[in-house]
């Protein structure tokens, strides 16, 4: 029989810290793997663990979240609900891109970990800075809030933590940088497969639940939106909602109007007034034309202030956007219309305040 060569190993690219990191990012992706699971701690695990005393015991976790807001809205009902159930005492830490710094703050009071997108590699001094904070928290296990594929040199990042226990999605993340995968149903919307992250606590013996969160505004901003109605003299118990992106629109025409006002109309509301509230951080200007110039509407430019002109309106209409998504997060009644691609995004399992119509 003839003898099969022995398979050359993938030589490590300590050397390679010495270029660029466009340079190091062009080699090989096996040997840039190679290089970050010798780096985090080699192919093994230092020791097994029995997992439920393991979780009962455990009281510093860490949330991993993905590039994408609308992701983070989806996963934060599992997340929150992961966070409640720890004992008291336990500790907690969210590790972030820079972008979603402000955005993963306002729904956690915990502390944030920061990394950017320009400047991930293993050997740049922010991404070994963020490792010496994570190891200086020394967590015990870090779950990835992710579905699309997280980058390996996190993944790296939260083994060389040395938190023992490290969960991810399957697709998302790998061996060796996760010691736990799970897997959920394809068909199953993202807010409910979140959950699955949560049930392994359950199996320890934390009683679990499966709840959507709402977020409420602080009194100020209330007040404050309040006064904003009057000026626009509108009543927000009377009036439904256009929720979007200001980016994602060029105008409040009259087609639009009547589109949203006869969806509305549909679910048996009657009697109301139709607004809207755009995202606009950048104040990007958006003409209105029809029955819009009649209409209130908010241009809101951070989080808490879009919160507080959605808090007690009678209801929120929108399309796939990274405000109708955070909408769903207010105690308040919304219709989320979703081309059926987006199914993903459908959260009516879990928010009854949340219903879907499929356009």
């Amino acid at each position: 029989m003839k003898r099969m060569p022995e398979a050359k190993s993938l030589p490590d690219l300590t050397l390679g810290t010495r270029f660029p990191t466009r340079l190091l990012n062009a080699f090989p992706p096996a040997w840039k793997r190679n290089h970050l699971v010798r780096e985090s701690g080699g192919e093994k695990e230092p020791e097994s663990f029995g997992f439920t005393e393991f979780l009962q015991g455990a009281r510093r976790l860490v949330l991993a979240w993905p590039t994408d807001p609308i992701e983070i809205l989806a996963a934060y009902p599992a997340a929150h609900a992961l966070v409640d159930l720890l004992p008291p005492g336990s500790e907690c830490a969210h590790v972030c891109e820079s972008a979603n710094a402000a955005l993963v703050q306002g729904l956690f009071p915990h502390t944030v970990l920061e990394w950017k997108a320009s400047t991930l590699a293993w050997h740049d001094p922010s991404v070994r800075a963020l490792i010496t904070d994570l190891r200086a928290f020394a967590p015990e296990a870090a779950v990835i809030f992710s579905r699309s594929r997280y980058p390996a040199v996190l993944q790296a990042a939260l083994r060389a933590s040395n938190a023992r226990l490290r969960v991810g999605w399957e697709g998302a993340s790998e061996e060796p940088f996760v010691n736990t995968l799970l897997k959920a149903d394809p068909t199953t919307p993202l807010p409910a497969r979140f959950f699955r992250a949560v049930d392994l606590w359950g199996y320890a013996g934390f009683p679990t639940s499966r709840r959507w969160t709402h977020l409420t505004p602080d009194t100020g901003r209330h007040d404050a939106a309040l006064r904003e109605w009057d000026a626009k003299r509108a009543a927000p118990e009377t009036t439904w909602l256009f929720v979007q992106d200001a980016t994602r629109i060029e105008a409040l025409d009259g087609d639009l109007y009547e589109e949203l006002a006869r969806r509305v109309a549909l679910r048996g509301e009657e009697g109301f007034t139709l607004g809207a509230v755009l995202w606009n951080p950048g104040m990007k200007p958006v003409s209105r034309q029809g029955a819009w110039l009649d209409a209130p509407v908010f241009n809101e430019t951070d989080l808490s202030s879009f919160l507080a002109a959605l808090d007690g309106a009678r209801g929120a209409v929108g399309f796939h956007s990274f405000a109708l998504h955070f909408a769903s997060l207010v105690e308040t009644r919304v219709l989320a219309l979703l081309d059926p691609s987006e199914s993903l995004f459908d959260a009516t399992g879990l928010n009854p305040m949340l219903e879907v119509d499929w356009v």
